[in-house]
């Protein structure tokens, strides 16, 4: 169902799935189908950080696999929609010793963010990385340490998920800005 009204503006379709990879999407059989009944002009596709955290033998090569697969379907639709990808935030994994249990920067979540930058690069698309934007393998700790981070290193709490959108609508903004304002060659 879509709800949409006869007033000009922008309208949002969002799809989010708890555990959500870009492999979890490929499962959907009718997903770019459904997709491209939309008619999008700008999709963006926030992935990455499951792939990072619960994927147990992860390959780089598998993952731009599953990116390009999900990639080349929605094309196929003969969706030309303009495609941001964003970076996972630097999460951490946890590990336990003599009982407790303690965290460290998860260095799969680097690993995973260099291979959507190289993909957006070399497919068209733009990248917002929010993994060197809110500061690398130990942003999320910086985070943290300002209460915008769960427990756990991985989620953020309503501010930090709040201050995420903000950058990433200013981002949009501001990009969509330059375009406006770059004169036609």
């Amino acid at each position: 169902m879509s709800l949409e009204s006869a007033t000009p503006g922008v309208i949002v379709h969002t799809i989010g799935v708890n555990g959500a990879m870009f492999s979890s999407y490929l499962e959907s059989e009718h997903f770019a189908d459904q997709l491209a009944a939309l008619h999008p002009d700008l999709m963006i596709f926030s992935l990455g950080t499951n792939e990072a955290y619960s994927v147990k033998n992860y390959t780089s090569d598998s993952f731009r696999a599953d990116i390009n697969s999900l990639f080349r379907r929605i094309r196929q639709t003969g969706n030309k929609a303009a495609v941001i990808l964003t970076t996972p935030p630097g999460i951490y994994k946890s590990y336990r010793k003599k009982r407790r249990t303690y965290y460290k920067p998860n260095p799969v979540a680097e690993t995973v963010s260099d291979v959507l930058r190289v993909y957006a690069a070399t497919n068209n698309m733009a990248i917002w990385d929010w993994y060197t934007i809110m500061g690398g393998k130990e942003g999320m700790s910086k985070w943290k340490a300002k209460g915008m981070t769960d427990r756990r290193y991985i989620h953020f709490s309503a501010k930090g998920y709040g201050i995420q959108g903000t950058l990433l609508r200013e981002a949009i903004r501001g990009s969509y800005g330059n375009f406006m304002t770059t004169p036609v060659r």
